[in-house]
């Protein structure tokens, strides 16, 4: 039997040893077995692996867990189930050996002898994963990390218990309903009276829990389908109709025919190969071998859902880019979309706002472990959305796993009544808020449209206006703040090819601004929300907001001019889709500023220090802006807006507005 060589090793008191031998033996069951038959036994030999890895200290425990997990669920069970009947087994063979008596031999195999030994010697019968905190193989070279200041606060390694770290909330204060903890627990459990549990999406229809203030369940039914994925998912562009109905659109707004997309060689450039280049170094070093997910901010083990969302979008760009190859792409991407399947919901309901990267364990406001969580963010699963859809399309493989993940969520709260809320738990108590900036908004709508969520009234433009901030004119929005999220307009160009007019106006109005203020100020100017490597470690950067033109404010809105940051990943982004000579040189700046063995960092404040931030979201940013020119300039999907829009403020000849 091939478990019998670690067996013998354990029996000796040789645990790392015996969890070496469990490890090839594993590898060996999978090369040769197939999926329905080999690779359970393949899973088991790595359970052992990691089991007496554990025993023996060593951190290799985390890489045969994660390949145990991925291999039980790809023949339909889990390590859960496979223990509970290893129990019994036990259970009933030592009733076995009880019953014997006298001189008589049991009639007991050298495998249920084994098995017997197992699980005592190694605890299986308790085994859940292994511990947190194991150090390296002896003699292992570990590169030294330097611990710096990360997302919040100072990025202390807490145990697992505490966590990673003391922080602050970057989140803005709760401003709309407040929810008590009964009745928080009483929709948790799906018992709001007078409201249906929420829809998952393969249901014809939702019935979903309406947010304080605006239409019921019953009217949200009628104005939002859930169906199978529609035709937006495609590579290919949009129907002639459907492009001719865009193109009225814009005459009939006088909207600008911005950012048309042609394809073009020579957008990759050597410059921009090197830089893609260098951000998937940051990748490589930051990604936690266990679950296959990438710290969000270096060497600090949290990522939101959107960092996992980068991660995907990193290693598609890597696959094209020439960086990886098909296998390893395809083999990183199965075991997310594992974890994902695994990592605990907020509420049962959603994806937390934070994960520990080495477990997958949700997090709450001050980065300890929780099993409460801390709410979920309404642009992070679109973001979640739109890369598992294109992994979907880019690796016909995986495209039943990325489905299974989608088919987890319960988005009802998310789109009540027809309208995306975020949702966060302080104290014990939740709010639920409309948080989404326009563009962040449309784009996110756009997202889960390409799974058959429709949402009409997310995608209209009826809050978009021309503002005028002294002699800068950009779009704005007339909801809280006026403020637009730039570089959210940056990446709806760059992947769905820009939604429709309205969208390509606006963001046509964000950057001109931009390069309006970087004329006026003599320096460029790129905005987006940006982690910084100094408190309070994360800022929003807008336009047009408070009268100022370059607005950025920390997670409690407090006004932080000082902190206004050139964005490396706004540079690379806006590059990718517009060829002016301003836009160009603001990459151009980019490519400018040092880099570090790690990564890309974040930027330069406006004082002309760097922001030495190296972040996961900057890096796959600039990865799949070259992936972009390597296609041509051509957007990664192409989306073409199915609803009605209007957005005549937005027109060139429609006055700005103060």
């Amino acid at each position: 039997m091939p478990l019998l060589a670690g067996w013998q090793q354990l029996r000796e008191d040789r645990p790392l040893a015996a969890a070496e031998a469990w490890a090839r033996a594993a590898d060996e069951i999978a090369a040769r077995g197939n999926r329905s038959e080999g690779w359970q036994s393949a899973a088991q030999a790595n359970v052992l692996s990691a089991a007496a890895f554990q025993a023996a200290n060593d951190q290799r425990a985390y890489a045969r867990w994660a390949l145990s997990v991925q291999q039980y669920l790809e023949v339909g069970t889990r390590w859960e189930t496979q223990r509970a009947l290893l129990a019994e087994r036990v259970r009933r063979l030592e009733r076995q050996l009880t019953q014997v008596s006298g001189d008589v031999q049991p009639n007991v195999s050298i495998e249920d002898r084994m098995v017997i030994d197992l699980s005592r010697r190694l605890g299986l019968l308790k085994f859940t994963s292994p511990r947190a905190g194991l150090t390296p193989a002896e003699g292992a070279v570990v590169q030294a990390q330097v611990v710096t200041p990360q997302y919040f606060a100072g990025a202390a390694r807490g145990d697992e218990e505490q966590g990673v770290g003391t922080a602050q909330t970057r989140y803005a204060a709760p401003r709309r309903e407040q929810v008590p903890d009964a009745q928080l627990a009483a929709r948790r459990d799906r018992a709001v009276p007078g409201a249906a549990a929420p829809a998952r999406i393969e249901r014809a229809a939702p019935a979903v829990l309406a947010a304080p203030g605006v239409a019921s369940a019953a009217a949200f039914e009628q104005q939002t389908r859930l169906r199978g994925a529609p035709p937006l998912a495609q590579s290919a562009p949009a129907t002639a109709a459907a492009a001719a109905t865009r193109a009225a659109a814009r005459q009939n707004a006088a909207l600008p025919r911005s950012f048309v997309a042609t394809a073009s060689d020579g957008l990759l450039t050597p410059q921009l190969e090197a830089a893609a280049r260098d951000a998937w170094r940051y990748v490589t070093a930051n990604r936690q071998s266990a679950t296959g997910l990438v710290n969000g901010k270096d060497s600090y083990p949290v990522a939101t859902v959107a960092d996992i969302a980068h991660t995907l979008a990193a290693l598609l760009a890597a696959r094209e880019l020439g960086l990886i190859e098909t296998d390893r792409l395809e083999a990183e991407a199965r075991q997310i979309l594992t974890v994902l399947m695994q990592l605990p919901l907020y509420g049962n309901e959603l994806f937390n706002r934070e994960y520990d990267t080495r477990s997958g364990r949700m997090l709450d406001l001050a980065a300890k472990v929780s099993v409460q969580g801390s709410g979920w963010a309404a642009d992070d699963h679109g973001r979640l959305l739109l890369w598992l859809k294109l992994l979907s399309r880019e690796v016909p493989a995986l495209a039943a796993p990325a489905a299974r993940v989608v088919e987890r969520l319960r988005l009802g709260r998310l789109v009540g009544s027809g309208r995306l809320h975020s949702a966060l738990l302080v104290d014990g108590r939740e709010s639920l808020e409309p948080d989404l900036r326009l563009g962040q908004q449309q784009v996110t709508a756009a997202a889960l449209w390409l799974w058959g969520i429709e949402l009409p009234g997310e995608l209209d433009y009826e809050h978009a206006y021309k503002r005028s901030v002294g002699t800068l004119i950009s779009a704005a929005d007339a909801r809280d703040g006026h403020r637009v999220a730039p570089d959210a307009f940056a990446r709806g160009l760059v992947e769905l090819g820009g939604l429709d007019g309205c969208f390509e106006a606006a963001a046509r109005l964000v950057l001109d601004a931009q390069h309006a203020l970087a004329r006026a100020l003599g320096m460029p100017v790129m905005v987006a929300d940006e982690l910084l490597d100094r408190e309070p470690w994360f800022v929003f950067g807008a336009l047009a907001e408070a009268q100022q033109p370059w607005f950025v404010a920390s997670f409690d809105r407090v006004p932080r001019p000082a902190l206004a940051t050139f964005s490396v990943k706004a540079a690379y982004l806006w590059a990718a889709v517009d060829r002016a000579p301003a836009t160009l040189a603001a990459r151009g700046s980019a490519e400018s500023l040092e880099r570090s063995e790690r990564g890309l960092h974040g930027g330069r404040y406006s004082n002309g220090k760097g922001n030495l931030a190296l972040t996961l979201e900057t890096n796959a940013s600039v990865l799949v802006a070259a992936w972009h020119a390597k296609r041509g300039g051509q957007p990664l999907l192409q989306f073409d807006n199915p609803t009605d829009f209007d957005c005549p403020e937005l027109s060139p000849h429609a006055p700005s507005r103060r």
